[in-house]
């Protein structure tokens, strides 16, 4: 008889004081009682941990470590490793899951002999968010069902452009993280580009439901709100890299590549000339990996005129002024 627990919930925390207690209230009300809740406090510098200890002396299985600020990558790595149950599932510590969500996905998993689950979401703005914001959207408006291997699924879901990254909308067969090794890059932004679609070609049967179980808080200070700097550059750099040794795989492997490519495009024209030059190298081995592989697309080669119209432009102006002084 295997000591094997059902599902290990993982969930990084960082200064989430206002939110944790919802988050957790919501992963205690999911009707299964054969599992783990492993809490990590990144190095929070609210009561985050507090908070943390006062559920874990009521609930045992409330897992709690504390470490100095790793960042999330690291957090999540370190869930896996710790983690007991036969599925695991990621969640964020200012989100909530909808009642009973878990016990029903794991039964959907049990039955139906699946290495991967795929789930949808609605988004919700904090009150904290003043000014008007976008609301994500999640849904896929239909489901998909069973697919023998996750390739095939990530192949649908790609091609009618409805595939999330977020790791969230996923739960995993932990059997699957440690054969294949499957992690995430460790001090990035944009780490779950690059784990989901990993996760798709390392899985076996694979199912998607349009089922909104999970609920997800827009804050005004959350990185979907941010301006993006050279920090979500070099994220798309290493996911971009990453998935290039998956680039036979599958066109829809490609074609997030391409995603990814353009997305490192946009922000490269975002940042400034001493930005810039601090990501040049690898915004040029992006460029030449893109011509080899034909990642372009014609969004993103219009940029790239634009841009060198932009900076001829610049060229002759500063020209200009010199021979006029």
């Amino acid at each position: 008889m295997s000591n094997e627990l059902l599902l290990s919930i993982i969930v990084p925390i960082f200064n989430t004081e206002h939110y944790l207690a919802e988050c957790l209230d919501s992963l205690l009300s999911q009707g299964i009682t054969d599992y783990e809740i492993i809490c990590i406090n990144d190095g929070s510098t609210d009561n985050s941990l507090e908070i943390l200890e006062k559920y874990s002396e009521c609930y045992p299985f409330i897992r709690v470590f504390n470490q100095c600020n790793k960042g999330l990558s690291v957090t999540r790595n370190r869930g896996i490793n710790l983690a007991k149950g036969k599925y695991i599932y990621f969640m964020d510590s200012d989100d909530v899951l909808e009642e009973n969500s878990l016990i029903y996905i794991i039964d959907q998993m049990e039955q139906k002999n699946l290495d991967l689950y795929v789930f949808d979401a609605e988004s919700f703005l904090d009150d904290s968010v003043k000014e008007d914001l976008e609301i994500i959207r999640y849904d896929k408006s239909q489901s998909y069902g069973i697919y023998e291997t996750g390739v095939c699924l990530f192949e649908e879901l790609v091609k009618d452009r409805v595939f999330s990254p977020s790791a969230c909308l996923y739960i995993i067969r932990r059997g699957v993280l440690i054969n294949t090794k499957l992690h995430f890059i460790e001090d990035i932004l944009h780490e779950d580009e690059a784990f989901t679609v990993e996760a798709f070609l390392f899985s076996a049967r694979s199912m998607h439901e349009n089922k909104f179980f999970f609920k997800r808080r827009i804050r005004s200070d959350s990185i979907m709100t941010r301006k993006r700097t050279v920090k979500n550059f070099e994220g798309y750099y290493a996911v971009f890299k990453r998935l290039n040794q998956y680039k036979s795989y599958s066109i829809g492997v490609r074609k997030r590549i391409a995603i990814i490519y353009n997305s490192m495009v946009d922000i490269y024209l975002e940042l400034n000339n001493f930005e810039q030059n601090n990501v040049y190298l690898q915004y040029v081995d992006a460029v030449n990996q893109a011509k080899e592989n034909r990642y372009y697309t014609l969004t993103t080669w219009l940029k790239h005129k634009n841009s060198i119209t932009r900076w001829v432009y610049e060229i002759l102006i500063f020209l200009k002024n010199k021979l006029m002084n």
